[in-house]
């Protein structure tokens, strides 16, 4: 992992879903994604709406690996090392440095503000 392109703050971190995350998580192969990540993955969060993407993105990855951290990016819950969500960027940025983000919390509202704030 290219340590470069994590964002950690003393409630959160942000990091890109590499190649491996992203094969494992494609497969639901749930142990290889934690024991890759570190951290500790929801079930719920295998019916999050970006799994449907993730065999695209790896596919992206391969083809050319300068799209990670223009794809999708995981949310990590520092407090107990859990996986909270996602988050993506809609590819690199335009001619104008314009990029789409879009996010998902797979967690409720109360420990979204309590890593918000």
């Amino acid at each position: 992992m290219n340590n470069c392109l994590q964002i950690k703050t003393h409630r959160l971190e942000l990091l890109p879903c590499s190649l491996e995350v992203a094969q494992s998580t494609a497969t639901k192969n749930q142990l290889q994604v934690e024991q890759l990540l570190g951290v500790r993955v929801p079930d719920d969060w295998y019916k999050s709406e970006v799994l449907d993407f993730l065999p695209t993105y790896a596919q992206m990855l391969i083809n050319d690996p300068s799209h990670l951290g223009w794809g999708v990016w995981l949310m990590i819950n520092v407090d107990d090392a859990t996986l909270i969500g996602d988050l993506g960027f809609g590819g690199k940025p335009d001619e104008q440095g314009t990029v789409e983000l879009s996010w998902v919390m797979n967690c409720c509202r109360r420990i979204a503000t309590k890593i918000c704030f």
